[in-house]
Parts: structure tokens; sequence; C-alpha cells
């Protein structure tokens, strides 16, 4: 890629959405030589028929992390970056659903009781355990794409699509208080602990949704 030749693709293009017009304007508009316009133009049409659609600053940063296999060059694939805008937007929603069922909870890890744990609480928290360990050591050895995807499994495959819906029985009103507690209280950590595991891939909503947070023990102001 080189700027000359106007094949460059601007971050704030996958930011904030481009249309083909605007692409094409901006080649239009360079100071390149008229047959590179043509070129630039061309290539313009030919990748981004549509222009490029809006993915956001946290999806684009995922993405790279995501597409930084070890080695010196990064495939920029477009699709998948709107696959991590769709993620970012499955994290804003579980999170949410969270916060709705904790309105009069306040989130004490006292209420994980060890005789209240289901079979489904501790495969949650030991898969959160592992999510973690792996998390970190894929980034001290610089491997950010098993990163990203170990972290974005875990959130869809075992946290939202397995223990959300899960909860949605453990916390019927049928339920004992005291249950119903150790219920809430395994899911305001997944969200505690996820949001900072998230916020080196994602920092904005990260940083957003855990300021959310109510009040507990140990919260900090900023996870930056």
């Amino acid at each position: 890629m080189s700027k000359s030749k106007g094949n460059v693709i601007d971050p704030m293009e996958v930011i904030e959405g481009c249309s083909l017009d605007l692409l094409i304007e901006k080649i239009q508009n360079s100071t390149l030589p008229p047959k590179e316009k043509e070129r630039g133009i061309k290539g313009k049409r030919d990748n981004f028929p549509s222009g490029i659609p809006e993915c956001g600053a946290d999806s684009l940063r995922f993405g790279i992390l995501n597409m930084a296999h070890l080695g010196k060059d990064i495939n920029l694939d477009l699709t998948m970056l709107t696959v991590f805008r769709q993620f970012c937007q499955k994290i804003w929603q579980s999170y949410k659903f969270c916060m709705d069922n904790m309105k009069d909870y306040k989130y004490n890890q006292s209420d994980i009781k060890p005789e209240l744990l289901t079979l489904v609480d501790k495969w949650v928290l030991d898969k959160l355990n592992n999510c973690v360990k792996e998390v970190n050591e894929s980034f001290d050895q610089f491997n950010y794409s098993k990163g990203t995807t170990t972290f974005k499994n875990f959130w869809m495959e075992t946290f939202c699509a397995i223990y959300i819906e899960n909860s949605k029985l453990a916390l019927a009103d049928s339920v004992p208080q005291e249950q119903q507690n150790c219920t809430k209280a395994i899911l305001f950590k997944v969200i505690e602990t996820g949001m900072r595991l998230l916020h080196p891939m994602m920092p904005f909503i990260s940083e957003e949704l855990y300021r959310k947070l109510p009040d507990f023990e140990g919260k900090v102001n900023t996870i930056s």
C-alpha cells in the first residue's frame, strides 16, 4: 500500500464510515498523476462498491489485534470489522440484561456461596478463570489474535449463549432469594472482570460500561 498511489485506507474512514462517492472525491482532489488517479478510483470501486461501513474505534482496534497473527503483515478484512461491531452491540446488550436484573441488588462477593453453586455456576466461573489466564498469557506473548479470539469465544459462546440464558430461569420469582443473589453475584462478577480484561482490546466500551457499574467494594474510578 502506498499513499502516493491512493490505495491506503484512512482509519477514520473505517471508524466513521465513508461513502464510495467520498472515497472517489478524495482521490480526485489529491495531487496524484491522472493515471494514478484512474487506478486508485478503479481500486475503490472494485474493493468498496458500497463504500466503507461505519465500524467504530473499538471494532477497528479489536479487529487489528485479531488479525495481527505473528508476523509483519495484516490483511484488514472489513467484513470482519462489521462482525466485531456486532460483537460490541452484544457486549452492550448482555451488560444491559444483567443490570436490568440487578436494580435492587448490591454486589457482594460473599453471595457466591459454595453450597449454592449449581453445575452451570461452577462451569462459568471455571471458564472465566481460564479466559483471564489465556488472554493474559496471549498478551504476554504478543499473540494478540489468540487473546481476542479467546475473549470473544468466552463472551459469546459461554457467557451469552449459555449462562445468561440459564440465568433467566435462575432469577425467576419462584427461586429462593439467596439462590437468586448467588446468580446475580456471578453475573456481576463476569461483567466486572470481563470489562477489565477487555479494556486493552476495546478501551471505549469497556471504560464506559465499567464506570456505569453500581458501586461496590474495590471499584476504581477508571480502568485506563
